[in-house]
C-alpha cells in the first residue's frame, strides 16, 4: 500500500477519536466513548492518481468485569514494637541497673520467619550513645499475625551526669532485616524516662604549703602540708590513694613521686603530712610540689 495515505476515526460529532495516520500504522485498542455512527476516513494525497489497495483486521474486545489491583499492602508479616517500659529496683538514676521490656507483635497477616534479634539503644538528652546491650535474640518459632511475645533486656546506666536528665531507650525489632515484613519502617519504639544524677564522693584538695617554703638545699627534708575534703554528697566508701610529686620547671624533670593509700570512709576534712627527703643536688631550683588525689 502507499505510505502516503493515511487513515482516521471520527466519532458521532466528527472529532478525532484518533488522528490521521499512515495506513501502516496500527491502531491499539479504543474505547468508544459515545453511542452512533463513527467514521472511517480512508485520505490519500491530492496528487496521487494510482489506486491504493488496502485491508483491515477487526479484533473485538469484549467488555469484562474490572479487576481490582491492590497496590498498597502485599501479604506478609510486620513486626512491631508495642507496650515498652522501663523500670529500675531502687531510684531510676545515673549507675543504676535498669530493666527493659516491650513486646513484640505481629501485625501482618502471615506468620513470621522462626527467628530475628531485637536491639535496645539508650541516649541521653544531648544524644550521646551511653548504653548498647547485646542484641536480644528470638528463636521460639513464627509468630502468628495478631500474636506478641514478652522480650526483656537489662542495662547498666553509667556513672555520673553523663547518665542523668532525659534518657531515651529505643527498641528496634528485627534489626537485622531476617523477616520479609510489609513494612519495614515501622519496627522502633522509644520511650523516654527522667533519671537523677546519683550521689558521688567528691574529693578535693587544698591548702598546699611546703615547709621550709624556700632555700631548699641538696639533702635537705621538706615537709608538704595539704587538706583533702569530701565535697560530694556521699561518702567515699573505699581506700582511695594520694599521689605527692615534685618536679624541675627548668628540666621538666620529675624529681620525687610517691604515691600514699588513704582509707574509707573519710567523708569529712581530713588533714595530713608527708616529708619528702633527698631531693637531688642539681633539681632543687626552681621546683613544685603538686599534691593530687583519686
Amino acid at each position: 500500500m502507499n505510505g502516503s495515505t493515511t487513515w482516521r476515526l471520527l466519532d458521532p460529532y466528527a472529532r478525532d477519536v484518533f488522528t490521521a495516520r499512515s495506513l501502516n500504522a496500527d491502531i491499539d485498542v479504543q474505547t468508544l466513548q459515545f453511542d452512533g455512527d463513527y467514521t472511517l476516513l480512508i485520505e490519500g494525497q491530492v496528487g496521487q492518481t494510482n489506486a491504493t489497495p488496502y485491508r483491515f483486521t477487526v479484533y473485538p474486545v469484549p467488555n469484562t468485569a474490572p479487576i481490582p489491583i491492590d497496590l498498597e499492602g502485599r501479604p506478609g508479616p510486620d513486626l512491631q514494637v508495642i507496650d515498652a517500659l522501663v523500670s529500675a529496683t531502687g531510684p531510676l538514676q545515673s549507675g543504676a541497673l535498669v530493666t527493659v521490656t516491650w513486646k513484640d507483635t505481629n501485625t501482618g497477616n502471615r506468620d513470621t520467619e522462626s527467628s530475628w534479634s531485637d536491639r535496645l539503644i539508650v541516649r541521653n538528652a544531648p544524644n550521646q550513645i551511653i548504653a548498647t546491650p547485646p542484641l536480644v535474640p528470638y528463636d521460639l518459632g513464627p509468630l502468628a499475625p495478631g500474636a506478641s511475645v514478652t522480650r526483656t533486656a537489662t542495662v547498666q546506666l553509667p556513672d555520673g551526669p553523663s547518665a542523668a536528665g532525659i534518657l531515651s531507650f529505643s527498641i528496634t525489632t528485627d534489626i537485622n532485616n531476617e523477616v520479609a515484613e510489609q513494612d519495614e519502617l515501622d519496627n522502633t519504639q522509644t520511650v523516654t524516662v527522667a533519671s537523677a544524677l546519683a550521689p558521688y564522693p567528691d574529693l578535693v584538695a587544698s591548702g598546699l604549703t611546703i615547709d621550709p617554703p624556700a632555700a631548699w638545699s641538696p639533702g635537705s627534708t621538706v615537709t608538704v602540708h595539704w587538706r583533702v575534703d569530701n565535697a560530694g554528697t556521699r561518702a567515699p566508701g573505699q581506700t582511695w590513694s594520694e599521689t605527692v610529686q615534685v618536679r624541675n620547671l627548668s628540666t621538666s624533670q620529675t624529681v620525687y613521686a610517691q604515691t600514699f593509700a588513704h582509707a574509707a570512709g573519710s567523708d569529712g576534712a581530713t588533714l595530713a603530712m608527708v616529708k619528702v627527703r633527698q631531693i637531688r643536688p642539681n633539681s632543687i631550683n626552681p621546683a613544685s610540689a603538686a599534691r593530687r588525689s583519686r
